[in-house]
């Protein structure tokens, strides 16, 4: 039987993963929309250049903020997914005990190292915002709106963080047995 610990644990993992999860779902949307639009700025750039139309100065300034959007939103979305990077040639050897040690280490570390991120970032808008900066470019676009997409991203990926993190506790803390490995060609 089940007791209350384990019970309670498990309701706060699927609160948190519903949390996190509509969160990257509505970020996810402007990051097809930004995508597309970057895609649209570039395409103007190759035509205007190749049949000497124009030469548009904004392409630069425009890409620059499409990719960062797509970036800081599309990151929690990834993390989700499990599309990220991850790099187990050595720790997959290892007991599962030691792994679950490790990934517990390595959740930890990401949460502070991103949190203190989203701190900085959430100082660069607010600077941004208060200041009103404008761009350098011949646009004189404010700043603070493409700065916010900074601790947006991380902030959501903050709590991404700290739901592997937690997940990573109660497997350790559960002992979960070691699931069979797979050979890099299974994965692939």
């Amino acid at each position: 039987m089940e007791s209350t610990h384990e019970g309670t644990a498990d309701r706060v993992e699927r609160i948190l993963d519903k949390i996190y999860g509509a969160i990257t779902m509505a970020l996810i949307a402007p990051v097809a929309v930004f995508l597309v639009g970057w895609i649209l700025v570039m395409a103007a750039f190759i035509l205007g250049r190749a049949f000497d139309i124009w030469h548009p100065q904004f392409v630069e300034e425009f890409s620059v903020y499409l990719v960062i959007f797509a970036t800081f939103f599309g990151v929690p979305y990834a993390l989700r997914q499990g599309a990220h990077i991850k790099v187990d040639f050595v720790t997959r050897h290892l007991p599962q005990r030691v792994q679950d040690i490790l990934a517990v280490i390595t959740y930890l570390l990401a949460v502070l190292v991103v949190a203190y991120l989203t701190q900085k970032g959430y100082m660069w808008f607010w600077v941004g915002f208060v200041k009103q900066r404008h761009s350098q470019f011949p646009s004189n676009l404010l700043q603070w709106p493409f700065y916010i997409s900074i601790p947006i991203g991380y902030g959501t990926l903050t709590l991404g963080l700290l739901l592997e993190f937690y997940r990573s506790i109660l497997r350790l803390v559960k002992g979960v047995k070691e699931e069979p490995k797979k050979e890099w060609k299974e994965a692939v």
